[in-house]
């Protein structure tokens, strides 16, 4: 088992009453054909600024740009440790369309598809992600730990600071 920490982004844009998701492709090695949000890992020479890294990853595999979107707002984090690939730790952050803009809904990395608010937990949702989920859609700050190696109690999120 490898003992490094990956650090990665996901981001959840919101408009309106709806979320926008991304599908991942079926030829994705990690979690294919599940709902989560867009984003990738921090590369090495980003640590110091994961807002950025989370900006990066956006535009890289949707093609949104920062001034088409509020300004990303921190949303919480998730340590998931007893990977066999190491630790990940993930910062989630939400975003807003703005009023004046509609988004093209390309996406390298999957299929991107908007759902309403209310219906989000009929989609098959990568666990960790579905776990804080509704903490991001209810604008409520969380930290959560999830034990990858226990199939019981995987998963405790703490809602505060």
């Amino acid at each position: 088992m490898a003992n490094s920490l990956q650090v990665y982004t996901t981001i959840f844009i919101f408009q309106k009453t709806k979320v926008l998701f991304l599908k991942r492709a079926e030829w994705k090695k990690f979690a294919p054909n599940l709902y989560t949000g867009i984003g990738g890992k921090v590369e090495e020479n980003e640590h110091k600024d994961i807002r950025s890294s989370a900006y990066r990853e956006l535009q890289e595999e949707t093609r949104i740009k920062p001034e088409q979107i509020s300004p990303l707002k921190y949303a919480g984090e998730v340590l998931v440790f007893n990977r066999p690939d190491g630790d990940h730790l993930i910062y989630y952050y939400s975003s807003q369309v703005t009023n004046d803009f509609s988004l093209d809904l390309f996406c390298n990395e999957g299929k991107l598809e908007w759902h309403e608010q209310e219906s989000y937990s009929e989609l098959e949702i990568i666990p960790t992600t579905k776990s804080c989920l509704s903490y991001i859609v209810e604008n409520k700050p969380f930290r959560g730990i999830y034990n990858a190696l226990t199939e019981e109690n995987k998963y405790l999120v703490v809602s505060g600071n």
